[in-house]
């Protein structure tokens, strides 16, 4: 459901922004992934999409801000919102580091070549 613009701040626009950037720059992370099999490549967008996780838990916290029903208290939902996007930012970080231990083993000859590489998957519902 997009917001009303009419009751839109330059706030908000700062925070629509910056979700709109981060979405595009996963785009761009998840496009790698599906283009290539090297694994040096599928590293840098793992990267590139770790990096958009951060990006998300920035919009988050300034759209929290933006929809504050009380000075420093925000909504319900931007409060599980922001929960969510940091327990899923965590769990891409512990996926990026079994991925680094699983390219570098594939790469010493240690796993067979037909285990798939799986990145983490970065993001965010953002409204």
């Amino acid at each position: 459901m997009q917001p009303d613009i009419s009751q839109i701040t330059s706030e908000q626009i700062t925070s629509l922004k910056l979700g709109e950037l981060a979405n595009q720059i996963l785009l761009l992370g998840q496009a790698i992934v599906v283009a290539t099999k090297n694994n040096q490549l599928i590293l840098l967008a793992v990267y590139i999409k770790l990096f958009v996780g951060f990006l998300f838990i920035m919009a988050v916290i300034l759209e929290s801000k933006e929809q504050q029903i009380a000075p420093g208290v925000t909504t319900p939902l931007n409060k599980l919102k922001l929960f969510g996007s940091t327990i899923s930012q965590i769990g891409a970080i512990i996926l990026t580091y079994v991925l680094q231990n699983e390219i570098a083993l594939r790469e010493a000859g240690v796993t067979p070549e037909n285990v798939p590489t799986v990145p983490p998957f970065s993001g965010a519902a953002f409204v």
